[in-house]
């Protein structure tokens, strides 16, 4: 599960539909950027001790994160509301390997590489079932989680139609996505992490 996260002081503008006025912290990515303004917020990159510093400053109201890390870094004291449901982006670690390189590899080293990338995927389902235990985690240090309603997920795919329009203009990009979007629509979805009915709010 992931979130964005905003802080009380600004907790009436963080709606899960609606994040005009909001200055949102972002990795330094165009492609970001431009989902973001899509959104009628304004990206400030803010990552790390960047986000840290954005938070206490007030320089951004909102971030997206993942909610491990978010109740791994206490961060529900200074941005309490998460909006349970929404996933801007998936965060995933890819391998790349030179050719040249990798042919030079012996075969037992090449099995190496490939039983660690097994193992990585393996791990990733396992943080991914794991998600219960962060959300109850940041619920006692004082997390609020909003879910997103259907017309909220909506809007939110609507506003981000013209940044998918734009990437597929590259025919490269289009293939990805629509193989991306075939591997989604033949995946069954998981069950949504269990939210402690003291920490939900309603929009």
């Amino acid at each position: 599960m992931k979130g964005s996260a905003c802080p009380s002081a600004s907790s009436g503008r963080c709606s899960p539909r609606r994040t005009g006025g909001v200055s949102f912290g972002t990795t330094h990515s165009g492609i970001q950027e431009q989902a973001i303004r899509a959104l009628g917020a304004t990206p400030v990159v803010a990552i790390g001790p960047y986000r840290d510093h954005g938070l206490d400053s007030g320089q951004i109201q909102a971030f997206e994160l993942d909610v491990q890390r978010y109740a791994r870094m206490g961060l529900a004291a200074r941005a309490p509301y998460v909006t349970a449901n929404v996933v801007l982006w998936p965060q995933f670690d890819v391998l790349v390997a030179n050719p040249a390189r990798l042919a030079s590899f012996t075969t037992q080293q090449r099995a190496w590489l490939r039983q660690a990338a097994d193992a990585a995927v393996r791990d990733s389902v396992k943080l991914a079932a794991s998600q219960n235990g962060s959300v109850r985690q940041a619920c006692t240090m004082g997390a609020r989680f909003v879910h997103a309603t259907p017309a909220d997920l909506a809007a939110l795919r609507s506003s981000l139609s013209a940044v998918y329009q734009a990437l597929q203009q590259d025919p490269r990009t289009s293939v990805f996505i629509h193989q991306i979007q075939r591997l989604k629509d033949s995946t069954q979805a998981g069950p949504a992490p269990a939210t402690p009915a003291r920490c939900t709010r309603k929009p």
